[in-house]
């Protein structure tokens, strides 16, 4: 018997922020998983000029000194921080990379 989930599962990839900003085309329309910081409407540093707003409700997502902005994330108010493990689509707009469709999985503490 076929296990869908695990099939599913194994087309996932865990990467980071880094990884995402310096190969964007090679990771443009995979889905992935992100362990990072939370930073909602902030910007804490951020150099952003690196990612795409696509909206004015994007949230940004920060890990280290990289960060990426995202759709709005079901169950994260954006005027919150918090560490985070998150799934999205990486997708290319206007020549940067950001994430859509972004799921929270967990908080982390």
């Amino acid at each position: 018997m076929l296990n869908v989930e695990a099939e599913v599962r194994s087309t996932v990839e865990k990467t980071s922020i880094k990884d995402i900003l310096s190969n964007p085309t090679e990771w443009e329309g995979k889905e992935v998983i992100l362990e990072a910081e939370f930073v909602g409407w902030g910007s804490e540093g951020c150099d952003l000029m690196q990612s795409s707003l696509k909206t004015r409700s994007d949230v940004v997502l920060k890990d280290g000194d990289y960060c990426i902005f995202s759709d709005p994330i079901p169950g994260l108010n954006p005027r919150e921080k918090v560490k985070v493990r998150v799934k999205g689509i990486v997708e290319i707009y206007f020549n940067k990379p950001r994430l859509k469709e972004t799921q929270l999985l967990e908080k982390l503490v």
